[in-house]
């Protein structure tokens, strides 16, 4: 578990993980981005449209532009609402392709690691890492990774023409961008951290009803029902305060910038009806200008809002998952290790000293041979080293010092894959 205060995953680290995984479905990217710029010019048309219906097809009375523009757009309509139905199962085919290559990837990392790792790993956290962080990440990487890609699309297609329709209220409008930025700038890393926190708590309680749901038989044979319940109550308060804590910075995130955006919006608003009131601005320029004026502060709203949060919800999970596998194993096969050929002559455990943790010794200094063909048995209460001695036969782990040797063999020059190809358990 990562310690408190530590840094973790930002959202551009998030955003560059994120174009790594989405690069094998690049061809499908670039159909979705193309669907998503024959949304934006629909809508960018709707708006602009209103300036020429008020200003010119009604005040000229001229329904014959008037019938032209109704026409186009409704024949504008159609292409969008087809454009949207591809970006909606575009996006959710190559989420699905993206998420079964996260799990393989974890999955086959899993099958890599040594058996320390599985001894001090409790089930619940590792599943955790397929259900609960995987249920995050499919959304930061494909539903709010194209909410976000659309409202980026159309801040940067309508912001410039907010400056061809009326410079002046576009000045007044582009104040928002940097208090939306500074919401986000105050808050996005102690909202990542908290997240963070919060999935690895989330792991840790799945780990507790794993561990309740098997000992059943324990608990309730010793009557330890009272002491299960107080233990999983506190566990409880504890994931509870850390999930406040996430979820309110996640949402300050948003909260923060939404504000700003909404303020400049009804300043920008009062600034152009007194323009238009003292005849500076036609009343068609205004409708058109506060229309498109609501897409820029709706993708605007829609980034700070609801995208940035589910991107830092996710980046917690994100960070779990690249957590596991960051984990190395301890035992792997030598640079030119061999195969280990049939057992012939026997099994031999040289002056083994071994210990798990390297603070107290778990065998010491123990040797004996066991020739091919005959039965042994280890005999012994609880700790003695038994299952040790097994696990050093399989090679599930290295010896400290000595060696464990089969006619010969060093276990350690000889490739895993042979020698547990002879062993039968």
């Amino acid at each position: 578990m990562q310690p408190r205060g530590q840094s973790v995953m930002g959202l551009l680290t998030f955003m560059r993980r994120a174009l790594t995984y989405w690069r094998p479905y690049r061809v499908q990217a670039v159909l979705i981005v193309v669907a998503m710029l024959l949304q934006q010019a629909f809508n960018t048309f709707l708006a602009l449209s209103l300036k020429l219906i008020i200003d010119t097809a009604l005040a000229d009375a001229d329904g014959v532009l008037l019938v032209r523009i109704l026409a186009a757009l409704a024949g504008g309509f159609v292409v969008a609402v087809l454009a949207n139905l591809s970006v909606d199962y575009l996006t959710a085919r190559a989420g699905a392709n993206i998420l079964n290559d996260l799990r393989l990837k974890m999955f086959s990392h899993l099958q890599r690691l040594s058996m320390d790792f599985f001894s001090h790993a409790k089930t619940g956290n590792v599943v955790a890492h397929f259900s609960s962080d995987l249920a995050d990440i499919e959304k930061g990487l494909t539903s709010r990774l194209s909410d976000a890609l659309l409202s980026l699309i159309g801040l940067v297609v309508n912001v410039p023409l907010l400056f061809l329709l009326e410079w002046r209220l576009a000045l007044v409008s582009m104040v928002a961008l940097p208090l939306m930025m500074l919401g986000a700038r105050a808050f996005t890393p102690r909202a990542s951290r908290a997240n963070y926190q919060l999935k690895q708590a989330q792991g840790q309680f799945a780990s507790t009803v794993h561990e309740h749901v098997r000992g059943q038989p324990v608990i309730k044979v010793f009557g330890l029902q009272d002491f299960a319940l107080a233990r999983f109550q506190q566990q409880l308060v504890h994931l509870g305060r850390d999930t406040v804590r996430a979820n309110f910075f996640t949402l300050l995130v948003g909260t923060a910038s939404s504000l700003g955006v909404l303020l400049v919006q009804l300043v920008a608003l009062g600034t152009g009806a007194l323009l238009a009131l003292h005849g500076r601005l036609t009343v068609g320029a205004l409708v058109a200008f506060t229309s498109l004026l609501s897409s820029v502060n709706k993708d605007a709203y829609s980034l700070t809002k609801k995208v940035v949060p589910s991107l830092i919800t996710a980046t917690g999970g994100l960070q779990r998952m690249e957590d596991l596998l960051a984990q190395r194993p301890r035992v792997v096969d030598a640079p030119g290790a061999q195969p280990l050929p049939r057992l012939a002559r026997e099994i031999r455990f040289a002056d083994v000293t071994f210990s798990y943790t390297g603070d107290r010794l778990h065998l010491d200094h123990i040797s004996f041979t066991i020739p091919a063909g005959a039965m042994a048995a280890f005999v012994g209460p609880s700790g003695a080293g038994k299952s040790t001695i097994l696990g050093l036969l399989t090679r599930f782990y290295d010896v400290t010092t000595g060696a464990v040797t089969i006619d010969g063999h060093d276990l350690r020059r000889i490739t895993q894959a042979s020698l547990r190809a002879q062993i039968g358990v």
